[in-house]
This record gives C-alpha cells, sequence and structure tokens, in this order.
C-alpha cells in the first residue's frame, strides 16, 4: 500500500491489495448481488437528482450484536481480502480515524456500482461514525469516464443538520439538505475550494468525521462500465442501548 496524499481531513493510498487479490476482488464485485438504490425506502444522502446507483449488502469487521442483520468478517467472500487489509492497517490510518479500541471499535463494508448518471450529492456522514473510507475495485478507468470524489476544504468538524420547527416536535427536529440546501450551500459556497480525488483502480481513500464530499456523476463517456466501489465506516460501539449499524452509501 502506498501513501499518494493527506491532509488533516482526508488520505489517499494506493496499490492496496497485491494484483493477485485485485483480481479476486474485481470478481467478488461483479458476482455480488446488488439492488437499485431506490428500490426500498429512500435514502436521503440520494438526492431527487443523483440517478439510481446499485448497492450490495453491508458487512462488519466482526459481530457487534447477537441479532444484527448484516454478516461479519469472515464472509467467506472476495470482501475479507479488503477487510484484512484495512484491518491490518489500521495503524497507518490512526491520524484520520484515532485508535481501535479507544476512537472506535469496528468498521463496515458495502460495495456500490455507478453506473452512467449516477452519483451522490454534497453531504457528511453520520456523526455517529468516527470517519469513513472509500475503495475503488474496478479494473481500469479513464478520466473522462468522471465518478470524482470531491473534498471539501474544511477542517473537521462535528455539525449537525439545523433544527426546524416541525408538528409535534416542540424542541424542532434536525432536517437534512435533500430537498433545501440553503445552509449547506452557504457553508460550502463561502470558500469555494476543495480537492478532487480520482477513483483509481485499486485506490483507498480515508475521509475523516464531519468532511463534506460528494461524488460526481459517472459520465456517459462510460458506456456501460461503472463506478465500482465500497465505502465503508468506523464505528464507535454506544454504551447504552443497541448499536446504530452503518448501512453505508459512500
Amino acid at each position: 500500500m502506498k501513501p499518494i496524499a493527506s491532509t488533516e481531513s482526508y488520505a489517499v493510498f494506493d496499490d492496496v491489495l497485491s494484483p493477485e487479490d485485485f483480481t479476486l476482488f474485481w470478481n467478488y464485485m461483479q458476482d455480488e448481488d446488488y439492488a437499485y438504490v431506490r428500490s426500498g425506502k429512500w435514502i436521503k444522502a440520494f438526492r431527487t437528482g443523483d440517478g439510481d446507483c446499485l448497492q450490495g449488502p453491508v458487512y462488519l469487521s466482526e459481530r457487534v450484536t447477537e441479532d444484527q442483520p448484516y454478516k461479519p468478517y469472515p464472509t467467506g467472500l472476495g470482501i475479507d481480502l479488503l477487510f484484512k487489509k484495512v484491518r491490518a492497517e489500521a495503524e497507518a490510518f490512526k491520524p484520520w480515524i484515532g485508535t481501535q479500541g479507544k476512537d472506535w471499535d469496528y468498521f463496515s463494508a458495502r460495495p456500490y456500482l455507478y453506473p452512467a448518471g449516477t452519483g451522490l450529492s454534497w453531504h457528511d456522514d453520520s456523526l455517529s461514525y468516527i470517519g469513513a473510507f472509500a475503495y475503488y475495485g474496478h479494473p481500469e478507468w479513464n478520466i473522462q469516464w468522471g465518478g470524482e470524489l470531491l473534498i471539501a476544504a474544511e477542517k473537521p468538524r462535528i455539525g449537525a443538520y439545523p433544527k426546524r420547527p416541525v408538528v409535534g416536535a416542540p424542541e424542532g427536529k434536525m432536517i437534512g439538505f435533500h430537498l433545501d440546501n440553503a445552509g449547506q450551500n452557504e457553508r460550502l459556497l463561502g470558500p469555494g475550494l476543495g480537492t478532487y480525488v480520482q477513483p483509481k483502480p485499486n485506490r483507498l481513500v480515508l475521509i475523516g468525521r464531519g468532511i463534506s464530499h460528494t461524488i460526481k456523476k459517472t459520465e456517459a463517456d462510460a458506456g456501460d462500465r461503472a463506478r465500482a466501489s465500497v465505502t465503508g465506516f468506523f464505528v464507535k460501539r454506544q454504551k447504552q442501548g443497541k448499536d446504530a449499524l452503518p448501512k453505508g452509501y459512500d
């Protein structure tokens, strides 16, 4: 694994898996079961103009609860190659996600396919996550095919959606930016700066907590090729109640 670039907010690593393991991983990405994101309840991170990408099952780095619906590592599938690598490199990721057992306890992984015309609007991940990663499992990419990851030039922050008056909620309720992004637009358009990361094959990107980012749509030039990625979240166990198990969407 080769470090390529890093700031306080993100880090990029290339050549994550060996050539042999990367071939196996690409075969896994093709063999996985997917469903269209819009086939069920609206995941509001995907706004109405983001198109309809595909998502696979959620997997976890370990068993978190006895009744969890998600399969833990080892799964017996090709995604275990990525689980094994991330687990082995956890020490190198400390500047962005902290220490396992102190700052986070486990992480998730979920495969996605972004065919032409699909992407993901600006968002920052749930505050229940300590950080996130994206791994690119397609065997080739062209700069004309789109799908870039854009990361806003902002320092890690612990933000929140604004509380708005809602019937039945005397103290107001936090509502996302999926239909009204005025506050988000004001915050990000102010500096109007950031970084783009190409979805280069066998590349892994770490994103710190509270950093706004977006996935640009895959272009028509990609034809029937899809941006094949895996998104993961690093999670701290809750001391009380059930864990908010990550569903993932990047």
